[in-house]
């Protein structure tokens, strides 16, 4: 761009003979070629850019389109089992209602004087279930060596020798607690002794 510059200058100056114009017409070329100059390099450097996520290469390439996603607000309503109860959930949450079995005192625990791991297990199950509905119960006596058996006073065949047999307090409902014992299909002897006190055996329904 100079040089032709240049030369267009000298024939300028050969043909008018006159500096001034001369220096013109240079002031006036170099003007365009910097203008130019900076057209070209704008148009190659500057990149349009459009909102919405879509822009364009140097090239002829095809936009790229932006498509937002919705958010998507899902409210289901199931119908949930419990207990014969049916509750509705919304959404992902869960509301798990269970009604527990009402009880005349709320239940209770066993308190083992006497040794457990030697008792029926069908009797043990039996002493668990009175405690759960009647209260706390007390076991006194369950196995027995035969010289503790004569000693205390029991049966020469009794059941306890076996581990067939519990002595058991409950400290509430007692007439409750007969009752339950003698419907029992577990229970066979039966004893209350009272005070809330009672013997229970697997062997032959009997009280005594």
């Amino acid at each position: 761009m100079t040089n032709f510059v240049s030369s267009v200058t000298m024939g300028l100056v050969r043909r008018t003979g006159r500096i001034g114009s001369a220096m013109s017409v240079l002031i006036a070329a170099v003007s365009l070629g910097v203008v130019a100059t900076s057209a070209a390099e704008a148009q190659v450097t500057w990149k349009p850019s459009y909102g919405g996520g879509t822009s364009y290469d140097e090239g002829n390439a095809a936009p790229k389109a932006y498509y937002p996603q919705k958010k998507s607000y899902a409210a289901s309503s199931k119908k949930k089992s419990s207990g014969g109860v049916k509750v509705a959930a919304l959404g992902g949450g869960s509301y798990d209602y269970k009604p527990k079995k009402p009880s005349i005192t709320g239940g209770g625990g066993v308190k083992w004087v006497a040794n457990a791991g030697c008792l029926d297990g069908s009797l043990k199950s039996v002493i668990y279930q009175v405690a759960s509905n009647y209260g706390p119960v007390t076991v006194s006596s369950t196995c027995r060596s035969k010289s503790h058996n004569s000693r205390v006073g029991g049966a020469p065949r009794s059941k306890h020798l076996s581990g067939d047999a519990a002595d058991f307090r409950v400290h509430s409902n007692v007439s409750a607690t007969y009752a339950y014992l003698k419907s029992s299909g577990t229970v066979g002897g039966l004893k209350h002794y009272g005070g809330g006190l009672f013997h229970i055996d697997n062997g032959d329904r009997r009280s005594w």
